[in-house]
């Protein structure tokens, strides 16, 4: 990039990560920049952020070779930013990307970075509060993306306003996972600043109420199960079904009240405590679809359609979940699913496709061929946590 005009100096390192170097630059005009370096011997982009571009619509075909994926998270970075700063979100203006390389606008002066978040002892933490979590719904409404690992390390502040950086791992509201991103971080923010003494919006849902029992549990069993082992505190108005989530002061990380939420939330939609439970696992997730989505309030299509997910004495429901490995609940207007992230995906384009009135021996064959590619994805090592297996010699 220096040889081609792009940049004109480049200087010495200003953060070192595990999955990139930043540098700080001089473009032909004379303005500071800032050069982004994604290390392409990092195995954390395979292991660690196949999830954030697995449901991308904009990255449909994942590399094979580590290199050809970080130059794809480079990528994935940049538009995210474009989207961002064409919606007017406070970010670092996107420049230039080239492969593994990303050159944005400069947060601080004269070579210094601007602090983050962290680093700033705030005066009136409550209206920072209020900006941040404005600019998160910002960045939903208007650029129609959610960050996906906002913390207070990645807030810069350089002149009284916030600005949100790193945004590799940000989904577009398309994603599958972006409910779950997106409430784990307000649920981020929440922490940091509930230890400034700030009140923050709590996790909060709302369940039917003859469901309330059920989440309570003979004795306060369930209950207490869900408080204990996620360090929060559940507050059941059983009248109206809310359920309010609190974080206990002790909790060792905050996202356990997005947990809560998810099971709380499997619970009232008909799973049974022990299946709702498997979602103490973060390798589990809940993904609920709505058949008012789909059939608006014509409840006898609606009724139509669960008979056929459910299937006699539940044995397309049984089907389903054996070839997802899944769980499946149907409950009123809505379909709930839970499991791994891949195998709620699959499960959820089955259901969709029944909904719209497929066959069911057609669903049946499209779940054991995706299971078939899975396998050849899994050898591969394409799947998080895999690692390619040798052949002999």
């Amino acid at each position: 990039m220096l040889n081609t005009g792009i940049l004109k100096e480049l200087h010495g390192a200003m953060k070192s990560g595990k999955e990139s170097k930043i540098y700080h630059g001089i473009d032909p005009k004379g303005e500071e920049v800032a050069v982004k370096i994604f290390l392409t011997t990092s195995n954390i982009f395979r292991h660690g952020r196949l999830k954030y571009i697995r449901g991308d619509p904009r990255f449909k075909d994942i590399p094979h070779d580590t290199t050809s994926l970080v130059d794809q998270w480079a990528s994935k970075e940049y538009k995210n930013l474009e989207l961002a700063d064409h919606a007017g979100i406070s970010v670092p203006k996107p420049i230039h990307v080239e492969k593994n390389v990303l050159i944005l606008g400069f947060i601080g002066k004269d070579g210094i970075p601007a602090p983050v978040l962290r680093e700033v002892r705030l005066q009136a933490a409550a209206d920072w509060y209020k900006k941040i979590i404005e600019l998160i719904k910002q960045m939903y409404d208007k650029a129609k993306l959610v960050h996906g690992d906002l913390s207070e390390y990645n807030i810069m502040i350089p002149n009284g306003y916030p600005v949100i950086i790193d945004f590799g791992q940000a989904v577009t509201t398309e994603h599958p996972e972006a409910r779950a991103f997106l409430e784990r971080d307000i649920g981020n923010i929440n922490h940091y600043f509930e230890g400034l003494n700030v009140r923050t919006q709590s996790p909060a849902a709302v369940i039917p109420k003859d469901r309330v029992g059920v989440l309570v549990g003979s004795g306060g069993t369930v209950k207490s199960t869900i408080e204990d082992k996620l360090f929060v505190d559940l507050k059941i108005d059983s009248p109206s079904g809310a359920v309010e989530i609190g974080v206990k002061p002790d909790a060792p990380d905050p996202s356990g009240a997005l947990q809560a939420k998810d099971i709380v939330l499997a619970i009232g939609r008909g799973f049974s405590p022990e299946r709702a439970f498997r979602l103490f696992s973060e390798d589990n997730t809940l993904d609920i679809i709505d058949l008012h989505d789909f059939f608006g309030k014509n409840e006898a299509e609606i009724r139509r359609v669960d008979g056929r997910i459910i299937g006699r004495e539940g044995k397309t429901r049984r089907i389903l979940e054996e070839l997802t490995g899944t769980a499946i609940s149907v409950s009123g207007h809505t379909v709930s699913i839970i499991g791994g992230y891949e195998a709620v995906t699959m499960a959820k384009d089955a259901l969709e496709k029944l909904i719209k009135g497929r066959q069911h021996g057609t669903v049946y064959k499209f779940l054991r061929r995706r299971r078939q590619e899975i396998k050849k994805e899994k050898a591969l090592g394409l799947w998080e946590g895999q690692v390619p297996t040798a052949k002999k010699p």
